[in-house]
């Protein structure tokens, strides 16, 4: 009897250490019709030949001598080879034999054997084996199939463990193979508000209950949010459900349009809502549909009462029905309009509004129109006013003390020149005031103490980097006089692109308050002269112990240049820590009158030892008078100090005073 296997003759390897079993098994193989390819006495031997020869069929004793047993030997086949093993065993114990069926064998034979057994036996394993080659290849399918699929697919067993998933599922949640492998639960695909519901969905079915699809949300690796539906059917096996099987399909864009079409609907009807403009909706017939608070409230009607009424005989005077008819056309026709006129209330008084209308279309079909009325009385109002402010503004520009100007910066023009431009220049006219000004001979001086230059200083300006043009310049009139005017000037900005396009200032003669500030100047630099020349100390400081003024003899005890002792804190830099406190308390007296110099305990004459600190950090100690500065208001401004240096005089009272002691 020949048993075909394949459209060709079954290949039998048989593992035996007993040579007579081996013989005796051989022969009644030949008998039934099969091909023994080789007898093994060992483990090792069997695996070498299994490799080499590849049968159909390995008949497998149990024990074997040697290092490997036939548990052990088919194990390694099986891990490394697809070839069906049948065992040979006598009357092996339950340990041993349940050890054997980890390794799912395709069949036991006991010995001895019988020859009908053998046939039986090995028939059954290889029909076993075929079905089985059958599933893996539908698996092969199914799996192929799936993974073609666009939507993740997935079966999980009862411990909701997932056992089998398709490469779209990996894909979508961000999962590799290496993770599925290594075991991944259905539930972490799932965000953790989630849970109870997806825990009862799959309890549902895994009781038998149909479940055609559900929306769900899902996460993946990354905890990303989707929205998907789920399709899940139980897996059954002898009439028992071992599992679900089941695919999702991601509605997450779906949801999204949805929400934002709610988001909308409601953001729209919110916009309509609260407009400050009066809305109407109406439709092809001029009828009215819907209008939001504020044109009931402009318009003094409500909704229940107009709707379905001709909007143009509702609200249009008489004497602008022809014109709100050709605009209603003009809309009708798919144009938009934006136009200003009067419409009348309820009670007949009319108000000033400016309309914007258009239609309604959507997918190329006009379903109506949409105006808006925006009530404008207060800005035509405005309007008036500002004309009236204008022709102020002009008188007192006019009238203005000085020159006023407004320079345009694009076209390099004067669009306004106060009357006296001419007089303050000596000029003829006013024609080519701007390139008149630009060829004027001058000497300028800057405001700002950062920028010196003028052309630095004019670009900054333009740039935006500083909020206000402010200079000084001087020229010679034609007399040979010098006269000193002042230019202040603000930028007009933009608003769209941020850049000036013109300037409003004014011009002032200023040749009498230079004349002022120089003799102060002059005087200022005379007094100096004089301090520089004092053999003591004279020291100013404000408020805020800033030093403002010292003299030559103070920098020389100090060790500082003046430049670098002005502006420079009295207290924290120069006075030692240990003296600071008692030192502000006796100013502080001073500056808030606690004090009178002239007339209480401290007077002019009264005088007081302090540690200084020098620019070599050596201490000094200087004998001081005090005086207050006061403003115009007689209000204390500042201290001036006088000072002597007697650390000197102080060393030689110690050593006398030691030297006395000593005597």
């Amino acid at each position: 009897m020949v048993i075909p296997y394949q459209d060709r003759e079954t290949t039998v390897m048989i593992v035996e250490d007993s040579l007579l079993l081996a013989e005796d098994l051989r022969n009644s193989l030949i008998k039934l019709g099969y091909n023994v390819l080789h007898i093994a006495s060992n483990g090792q031997e069997a695996i070498v030949k299994a490799n080499e020869l590849k049968p159909n069929l390995i008949l497998m004793d149990i024990k074997l001598d040697g290092h490997l047993n036939g548990i052990e030997t088919s194990q390694i086949i099986k891990d490394n080879l697809d070839i069906p093993i049948i065992f040979l065993t006598a009357h092996s114990d339950k340990q041993t034999l349940d050890k054997a069926k980890l390794t799912e064998p395709f069949g036991f034979l006991l010995k001895p054997f019988r020859i009908d057994e053998i046939h039986s036996t090995i028939n059954t394993a290889l029909h076993k084996y075929r079905m089985e080659i059958k599933l893996r290849d539908s698996e092969k399918r199914f799996r192929d199939l799936t993974d073609l699929l666009p939507q993740p697919v997935f079966e999980i067993n009862n411990e909701k463990l997932l056992t089998f998933v398709n490469r779209s599922f990996l894909e979508f949640f961000g999962y590799t193979r290496e993770n599925f492998e290594n075991g991944l639960y259905f539930t972490q695909i799932f965000p953790h508000d989630e849970l109870i519901q997806i825990e009862e969905i799959i309890n549902s079915i895994l009781q038998g209950e149909n479940y055609p699809s559900h929306e769900i949300k899902t996460k993946n690796k990354e905890n990303k949010i989707f929205h998907e539906l789920l399709y899940a059917n139980p897996i059954e096996k002898d009439g028992v459900i071992i599992g679900i099987r089941g695919s999702i399909i991601d509605i997450t864009e779906r949801i999204v349009r949805e929400q934002e079409l709610i988001k909308q609907k409601t953001y729209f009807k919110s916009l309509f809502e609260s407009s400050p403009d009066a809305i109407v909706s109406i439709n092809n017939e001029n009828k009215i549909l819907d209008v939001n608070p504020q044109f009931e409230k402009l318009f003094y009607y409500k909704l229940e009462d107009i709707r379905n009424k001709n909007i143009d005989l509702l609200i249009t005077p008489d004497n602008r029905f022809d014109e709100a008819q050709k605009l209603t056309d003009i809309v009708g026709k798919g144009s938009e309009i934006l136009y200003e006129s009067k419409r009348q209330r309820s009670d007949g008084s009319q108000v000033d509004v400016q309309i914007v209308a258009a239609p309604i279309v959507i997918n190329n079909k006009k379903l109506g129109i949409l105006a808006m009325y925006q009530d404008i009385t207060s800005r035509i109002k405005s309007q008036e006013q500002l004309l009236e402010a204008h022709e102020i503004y002009q008188k007192t520009i006019e009238n203005a003390d000085g020159v006023p100007y407004r320079l345009d910066l694009i076209n390099k023009k004067y669009t306004l020149i106060g009357k006296g431009f001419n007089k303050l220049f000596d000029f003829s006219d006013n024609i080519s005031a701007y390139e008149n000004i630009k060829n004027l001979k001058k000497e300028i001086s800057i405001y700002s103490t950062k920028t010196k230059n003028y052309k630095t200083y004019k670009n900054k300006f333009l740039n935006g980097e500083i909020e206000k043009y402010q200079i000084d310049f001087n020229f010679k009139t034609k007399n040979g006089d010098i006269k000193w005017v002042s230019d202040s000037a603000l930028p007009v900005i933009d608003k769209k692109t941020g850049k000036i396009l013109e300037t409003i200032g004014i011009l002032q003669d200023i040749t009498e308050r230079k004349k002022v500030e120089q003799q102060a100047i002059i005087e200022r630099n005379r007094a100096q002269n004089y301090l520089d020349v004092a053999g003591v100390i004279f020291l100013a400081f404000n408020k805020d112990y800033n030093i403002t003024l010292i003299n030559k003899k103070g920098c020389e005890i100090l060790g500082y240049d003046q430049n670098e002792l002005t502006n420079k804190n009295w207290i924290d830099k120069f006075i030692p820590e240990r003296s600071q406190k008692k030192l502000i308390e006796y100013y502080e007296k001073l500056f808030t009158s606690q004090l009178d110099l002239f007339n209480g305990n401290y007077k002019s004459n009264d005088s007081y030892e302090s540690k200084v600190i020098t620019k070599d950090m050596k201490i000094k100690t200087v004998l001081w008078n005090n005086i207050a500065l006061t403003d115009a208001d007689n209000k204390i401004t500042g201290i001036l100090c006088s000072g002597i240096d007697i650390t000197e005089k102080k060393l030689v009272e110690v050593e006398k005073n030691r030297l006395f002691q000593q005597l």
